[in-house]
């Protein structure tokens, strides 16, 4: 877990470096905020979401103790949309496996583009098929998986039957 954690962090502060903009960071799902802290230096304002009430509670106490920070954090439920207007967000992630917890991933997907400023990026992980906590907890059966792979330096990613092998993202249009 901890090598997980740590090789997701590197990821988003090596995407974050290549941002031609710092307007706004999102993260979904930030939880307690330790994240969204960590990683939203440099940008003009950041925003955690998360559908936990206790969670965001313990995150706004942490940004209570800063001096001047353009942060908050906001109880919401990502699959009802995203509350920020079109193309403000230059970097999105959902990490540490949250997207898996998504049901509509799809519109989840839609929102991000829709949100995401021209040269913006996002982020999602996911929890591999194989993960204790799909094959004992989750209600429903799980339609998009990824599994990374440190030896390939890819990632396959299986949606309902089909599997798909990515290398990196680029965004193909102008947006």
């Amino acid at each position: 877990t901890k090598l997980h954690q740590e090789f997701e962090r590197t990821l988003i502060t090596e995407e974050i470096g290549s941002l031609p903009h710092r307007e706004l960071l999102v993260d979904i799902g930030c939880a307690t905020g330790r994240e969204t802290l960590e990683h939203a230096h440099g940008f003009r304002r950041a925003v955690g979401y998360d559908v936990s009430p206790e969670m965001i509670a313990v995150a706004q106490k942490k940004v209570a103790q800063l001096p001047r920070v353009h942060l908050s954090f906001q109880v919401h439920d990502v699959e009802q949309g995203l509350p920020l207007p079109d193309h403000s967000a230059s970097f999105l992630y959902m990490n540490l496996g949250t997207a898996s917890d998504v049901r509509n991933i799809p519109y989840v997907l839609e929102e991000s583009a829709r949100v995401l400023k021209k040269g913006g990026q996002f982020l999602f992980s996911f929890y591999n098929a194989e993960a204790l906590v799909y094959r004992s907890f989750l209600p429903w059966p799980p339609n998009l998986m990824a599994e990374f792979s440190h030896d390939r330096h890819c990632m396959d990613v299986r949606y309902v039957t089909e599997v798909k092998r990515v290398t990196r993202v680029e965004r193909m249009d102008d947006t």
